[in-house]
Parts: C-alpha cells; structure tokens; sequence
C-alpha cells in the first residue's frame, strides 16, 4: 500500500510525521509537509481508513493499533487507535 502524502511542499509549511506506533504495520510510517496540523491528521485519517481493513481481519482479542502523528519536534500531537477488547 502506498502511503505517501498528499502534502505539498512550501517554505511555510509545517513538518509532520505518521507513524503506527504499535499493531499491525508497525514499521510503517512517512513524513511530511503539510499546511497545518489539521492537514496532518485529515491525512492521517484517509490512512488509516485505507489500512483499516487489513488491521482488523489479522487483530487478536485484547490488543490495540496505534498510529501517532508528531510534530517537527517529534512531540506526538494526534493519536489514533483501534482496540479488540474482551468485555
């Protein structure tokens, strides 16, 4: 799957990264250039949409994915999470 963003590149425009932090693709994760923080997490919500599929068919019961968006600083500033609990 592709995950590159849809950022456009600009002196003024903020840094991010998007990294699934825990679960299933875990070693996936981009950065990017974005307009602002809200562009960030719209991308990284059309992500995780296109991998949701994938992430649930292969979850085991009690466990959790993760997908984190930081800023430049690495300073997590979105988090986005899945979870398979047993009641």
């Amino acid at each position: 799957m592709d995950l590159t963003p849809v950022g456009r590149q600009c002196s003024l425009m903020a840094h991010f990264s998007l990294q699934v932090t825990q679960g299933k693709f875990s070693n996936a994760g981009i950065e990017a250039v974005f307009e602002n923080g809200e562009a960030a997490r719209k991308e990284a919500i059309s992500i995780c949409a296109a991998l949701a599929r994938d992430i649930i068919v292969d979850m085991p019961l009690d466990s959790e994915w993760r997908m984190e968006v930081a800023d430049e600083a690495g300073k997590p500033v979105f988090k986005f999470r899945i979870v398979a609990e047993t009641v």
